[in-house]
């Protein structure tokens, strides 16, 4: 089975500052991601119609595929759903987590990991081979379940706000996120207003936001360390890198030891109606529920 990385899923979900106006039509944007180390360029979508949402994240290295992850945002029962390719996919919404936080609980111990399964997470995370892939897993649990044993919790992240400039025809604001004094990321970001459509793709972000906070709370509240869910259900280790970007992000840059390691560029955002079927699995395709 595929693993996801929907760490850019997330961390997009985040963007979004609240906006009421109607929603009268699709949209589509598209963003081009640079991995700098790897010299590999590709685009990620988002289509959007109503708050119903697909993020296609394009795959940079060999070792990954081409992720596709779709939001229904209907207010009764609103869940995300992973494709797996053309033949499977998984869905994650409120009655699968509990059917997991029930399955995994411990009322002995109070919390659904023990000590040991901890520390075999960080030990499986360790043995990732891909060294992003590693990186997000450690920072990830470090996030979840606190520092390892004999480790120092990673320095929280300081924002500065900097100059106000037009970037790729749009008007921004700069935002530099620092670590201990070094530069993690850069990102301009400008009003939704001011993309065609973005009122309409900030609806949809906003209520998948919104999703992944209730499912983040449902398990804060079960449990004092938090489940083993799938990265993006809940909280994950990237996102607080956009806590001040009140719009949507014309340009992000990613930085680790001062070099710039992965950039996302806007580059389209219109109108447009999605084609029929964006907004869940084919026909062929097997669900497989999370929690099942």
């Amino acid at each position: 089975m595929t693993r996801f990385d929907i760490r850019p899923f997330a961390a997009l979900t985040l963007l979004a500052a609240l906006i009421a106006a109607p929603v009268s039509a699709g949209t589509e944007t598209e963003i081009e991601v640079t991995d700098h180390r790897r010299d590999k360029v590709g685009t990620m979508r988002i289509l959007v119609e109503g708050l119903d949402l697909r993020i296609e994240q394009p795959a940079l290295t060999r070792k990954t595929s081409d992720q596709v992850m779709i939001f229904r945002g209907e207010r009764a029962n609103p869940r995300m759903i992973f494709l797996m390719g053309d033949s499977e996919h998984f869905v994650v919404d409120r009655a699968g987590l509990a059917k997991v936080m029930e399955s995994q609980a411990q009322p002995e111990e109070g919390r659904v990991m023990s000590p040991e399964a901890i520390e075999r997470a960080w030990k499986t995370a360790e043995r990732i081979a891909d060294p992003d892939a590693r990186a997000r897993a450690l920072a990830d649990l470090e996030k979840r379940y606190g520092p390892r044993e004999g480790e120092v919790a990673a320095a929280p992240i300081e924002w500065v706000q900097g100059a106000v400039r037009e970037k790729e025809g749009y008007p921004c604001v700069r935002y530099d996120a620092l670590r201990g004094g070094e530069k993690i990321a850069t990102v301009w970001v400008t009003d939704w207003a001011n993309l065609e459509g973005g009122r309409q793709t900030g609806q949809a972000l906003i209520a998948l936001q919104e999703f992944q906070r209730e499912l983040s709370k449902l398990t804060a509240e079960s449990t004092s360390t938090g489940p083993g869910i799938p990265k993006g259900v809940g909280e994950s280790s990237a996102p607080d890198l956009f806590d001040y970007a009140e719009g949507f992000p014309v340009i992000l840059e990613e930085y680790e030891n001062g070099e710039l390691v992965k950039s996302s560029v806007l580059k389209s955002s219109r109108k447009a109606e999605p084609a029929p079927g964006s907004f869940k699995p084919g026909a062929e395709s097997v669900e497989s529920r999370f929690g099942g």
